[in-house]
């Protein structure tokens, strides 16, 4: 019997420069279906064009390519409209597991979608709803009894000016202190770090809600699935408006998600920033238990809360991921000793489950210990330590309060966005509305 059809991650160099040769090449077309409640129409044009990425394309995941289309206006060169779409190429078995698809429907509506859009209209607030990036529509689902079978879709989203939380980050201007062998990055301003936390946290309410009471899991928020879009100009316009992405791995908290049973077991999940109770050791075997690292524990929403603590923690230190936590498939030169790791089931020097404080905030200008408190709060390892999202959001509302366009009063005293120490750098929109492509 031949082995099922891989997804990208698995797939071999060449396949994979084929796949991604072949989806830059692809001749645009709208999506088939559009996203339930998303009704942003895709302009239906002919005139639709990659953006020229060299031999690439914008990125590569583990189940599949993204790429930017623009439609462009033949007589004057101008772009009219942008639309990111995601070729995901996941594979046999996860493409004809009924549970990664719309009322089990294989070949319908891709779960991811959908999730995305309940999330987003679980939130009633358009200004809230800005923080969950849209999935716009799917479509080139091929039939499951069609031969032969690709086992891929594509799905279309609201296109991101900023990218992605890591580029915000590696933007960040290098400089070198004093006595310091090398230059570093300039940290983070701390009021982006409380607009942020107050973004990823309205998020957070918003997947509470979502299948109200049990809510939804995310499981997979990192730095890479973290976009920034343009700034809001009706609320501190100096920041460019966060969004989060990516719910091809967020579950309804059933019952066998909640104990981890095997509809979760197959998700992908980037492990060094996974939750205590969503974290495994690797390799996976092919027989016997699950590994879980932290084998009692159980999903719940507050899963959602560890993941943003690791997300701002990586803000803070501008690390990604933190170096604690990399042990697993450690990068050349990897310094970080056994004892010092960030572990969910340490033994006998090795590794801690809590960073602490100290860790989290190193400096060299210190952020205030309101900021490092909170963050510390999220990765508690027990749970039942953390907050819930609304109880986060009310504290960091309490700390960081953002008023109207251009006034913040935070725990290092009021702000106003003109404030040049308060801005971060940002690049500039090359595909921009009105721009020439």
């Amino acid at each position: 019997m031949a082995n099922p059809a891989p997804r990208f991650a698995d797939m071999a160099a060449n396949v994979k420069a084929q796949v991604t040769h072949a989806f830059r090449n692809w001749p645009f077309v709208p999506p088939a279906n559009p996203g339930v409640g998303r009704p942003q129409p895709i302009t239906p044009s002919n005139n639709w064009r990659p953006i020229p990425s060299e031999n690439t394309v914008m990125a590569t995941g583990a189940e599949g390519v993204v790429h930017l289309w623009c439609d462009v206006d033949t007589a004057t060169q101008r772009i009219l409209d942008r639309v990111v779409v995601k070729h995901v190429v996941s594979g046999q078995t996860r493409y004809q597991d009924p549970d990664n698809w719309v009322n089990n429907q294989v070949g319908g509506e891709p779960l991811e979608c959908r999730q995305a859009n309940l999330v987003w209209a679980a939130i009633p607030n358009p200004a809230v709803q800005q923080h969950i990036q849209s999935c716009l529509g799917w479509g080139d689902v091929v039939a499951p009894d069609v031969v032969p079978q690709t086992y891929q879709y594509k799905l279309y989203h609201e296109y991101c000016s900023q990218s992605s939380m890591n580029r915000v980050m590696k933007n960040q201007p290098r400089k070198k202190r004093p006595c310091a062998k090398r230059k570093s990055r300039k940290q983070l301003p701390e009021p982006f770090l409380w607009y942020m936390f107050e973004s990823l946290a309205k998020a957070c309410v918003a997947m509470d809600t979502t299948y109200n009471p049990r809510g939804l899991v995310h499981q997979d928020m990192h730095p890479g699935n973290i976009f920034f879009s343009d700034p809001d100009p009706n609320r501190f316009a100096t920041y460019p408006v966060l969004k989060v992405a990516d719910f091809g791995s967020s579950r309804e908290i059933t019952p066998q998600v909640r104990n981890r049973g095997p509809i979760v077991q197959s998700d992908p999940v980037c492990l060094t920033y996974a939750a205590p109770e969503d974290s495994w050791n690797t390799p996976i075997p092919m027989h016997g238990p699950f590994p879980w690292e932290a084998p009692t524990m159980i999903i719940t929403r507050k899963t959602n809360i560890y993941q943003v603590g690791l997300i701002m923690a990586s803000a803070m230190r501008l690390m990604q991921p933190l170096p604690e936590n990399n042990w697993r498939q450690p990068p050349r030169g990897y310094r970080v000793p056994p004892a010092n790791q960030l572990h969910h089931d340490p033994g006998p020097a090795v590794g801690v489950s809590e960073l602490s404080r100290d860790q989290l905030n190193p400096g060299p200008k210190k952020y205030s210990y309101a900021l490092t408190d909170l963050v510390w709060m999220c990765l508690r390892h027990n749970s039942g330590h953390r907050p819930r999202a609304h109880q986060l959001l009310q504290r960091i509302q309490l700390h960081a309060n953002f008023q109207g366009m251009d006034q913040i009063t935070a725990p290092i005293g009021p702000l106003t966005a003109a404030q040049k120490d308060l801005c971060i750098d940002m690049n500039p929109d090359e595909y921009a509305i009105g721009k020439i492509f």
